[in-house]
């Protein structure tokens, strides 16, 4: 056995690098900017010293700053545990439209948001589902210091290999070769814009076959601390699949009710009741964007701009939410779901 994992920890050594993850991790009781990876600063063309101790909300326009707010308190109030939307970001010379992913993430008693971002347009999905191929159920992460141990990492880290937080504190993530590796292959890809790496990691002496946990290392911005994520690989993914539906789909409804019971859309316009309309359980995420704007008051040109699509595509997706509520019109789709 030791030796098949030894042939694919080499594999995995030799494709590693390349990769490119634009990651901030966001502290949500002050909603200040604790960590921001390298690839964070290159992509989006904004200096870590600009971001890093800084709130997050003035990394946004005006027009987005308060729709930031909403989510991310609903983040730290436990309504959601993950959400993705279109923001626009402000740059020295403009604004830079992007799409944002972020992740809630417990840290012993304190409370963490976990962002990722785009700056394509048209992407269906996140750096780091892109980079994988599948949507991993749960993702922990922490920060290694500069001899390699682990100072902190999240409360979700025993789903993914098994072990309290707690253990794993003061601890080497890697072994001292895959650690002598790893400082190897940062310091040959330091400066070419690649800054992030796979590999196969060990726990208490024993590896992980590489199908069944993923370790990615990124460097963070103005400190040589190392962030880490830890996941399930797709074999793990794939098997409670079913389970995982039936779960979101439980949650789905119940945070419906509860986004809905806390009054954080009072100011939004109605928000339909699930139960009542369970056509909305049919509504893509992109036709759900549109509802939901257009019951905030925005019409057709402003959704167009928010979502950074022409105004026929809203026009598209709101032609098939009438048909999906038997309406034909905005005033009749708007006084079905609001009276």
């Amino acid at each position: 056995m030791s030796n098949d994992l030894d042939v694919v920890a080499k594999d995995v050594w030799d494709v590693v690098g390349g990769l490119e993850l634009p990651l901030m991790l966001i502290e949500l009781e002050s909603f200040t900017v604790s960590d921001v990876t390298e690839s964070f600063s290159i992509q989006m063309g904004l200096p870590a010293s600009s971001v890093l101790h800084h709130s997050v909300f003035d990394l946004y326009t005006d027009n987005d700053q308060r729709s930031a707010r909403i989510a991310l308190q609903a983040l730290a109030d436990g309504l959601i545990d993950f959400y993705s939307a279109h923001r626009r970001l402000r740059l020295p010379h403009g604004t830079l439209p992007v799409l944002a992913w972020a992740r809630s993430l417990q840290f012993g008693e304190s409370h963490y948001a976990l962002a990722q971002y785009s700056t394509s347009p048209t992407s269906r999905n996140s750096p780091l589902v892109d980079y994988l191929g599948y949507a991993p159920p749960t993702v922990a992460v922490g920060l290694i210091g500069d001899d390699g141990c682990i100072k902190a990492v999240s409360k979700n880290v025993a789903d993914v290999v098994g072990e309290t937080a707690d253990s794993l504190i003061g601890r080497p993530l890697l072994t001292d070769q895959e650690q002598k590796r790893l400082r190897e292959k940062l310091d040959a890809i330091k400066g070419e814009g690649a800054v992030t790496l796979a590999m196969p990691i060990q726990l208490n002496g024993t590896s992980f076959d590489a199908h069944a946990v993923r370790c990615i290392v990124t460097c963070l911005a103005e400190t040589t601390e190392q962030c880490f994520l830890l996941l399930p690989g797709p074999d793990a993914s794939a098997e409670s699949k079913m389970e995982r539906v039936a779960q979101l789909e439980h949650r789905l409804w119940r945070i419906a009710g509860e986004v809905q019971a806390s009054g954080i859309f009072d100011s939004l316009g109605a928000f339909p009741d699930p139960e009542r309309f369970p056509q909305l359980s049919s509504l893509n995420t992109r036709q759900w964007e549109v509802l939901s704007r257009l019951l905030r008051g925005e019409r057709v040109p402003a959704i167009a701009e928010s979502l950074f699509v022409s105004p026929s595509t809203v026009r598209n997706n709101l032609s098939e939410i009438f048909r999906i509520f038997n309406v034909h019109s905005q005033s009749e789709l708007l006084h079905l779901l609001t009276s």
